[in-house]
């Protein structure tokens, strides 16, 4: 019996320095470390800002000289321009969000869940009804297979077995 223990001592002892070989040692910092760390840091973000400062400025400066270089009618003519495709940008914006609208209550009027409405709007109205008419027919046929899924299967068969000691009626009545 004691050897047994002591074969059993030597495997925990095996294990345990096996188990302190494994462990990461665990790295301590001082406060002038974790100082210096932070201190790196936030002088590279602080180098990333100024760059990225430095290269807006810089296109805003190119920008500036080349429209100081323009005639007034050119500058007038671009700044229409620009007008011109921010008011079509809110135009598409506003179109989009009442077409958002109108196709949520064709989904909803139908049945179809209205979270799928991102999938069928679009700017043009026409487009985004014909987008609900797709989508009804793919999720009709859609609910229809699962329904056929779920019901496919084998008629029963009559397992009823008619026994040969059963009297069988000859449409005569015994008094």
């Amino acid at each position: 019996m004691t050897e047994v223990t002591n074969q059993d001592n030597a495997n925990i002892n095996a294990t345990n320095q096996g188990a302190d070989t494994s462990k990461e040692e665990v790295k301590t910092f001082t406060q002038e470390d974790f100082d210096a760390q932070l201190s790196k840091t936030l002088r590279e973000r602080d180098a990333e800002r100024e760059k990225r400062m430095q290269q807006q400025l810089k296109k805003e400066r190119e920008e500036w000289e080349r429209q100081s270089k323009l005639s007034e009618e050119q500058r007038a003519e671009e700044q229409r321009k620009q007008m011109e495709s921010e008011l079509s940008e809110k135009e598409r914006n506003l179109a989009l969000r009442e077409n958002r609208a109108d196709a949520r209550e064709l989904l909803i009027e139908r049945g179809i869940d209205s979270t799928l409405v991102d999938f069928v709007v679009d700017v043009d109205a026409d487009k985004t009804k014909e987008n609900v008419n797709q989508l009804e027919k793919a999720y009709a046929q859609a609910v229809k297979a699962g329904v056929d899924k779920a019901l496919a299967g084998t008629t029963p068969k009559d397992t009823t077995v008619m026994r040969d000691d059963t009297p069988k009626y000859s449409g005569t009545t015994v008094i």
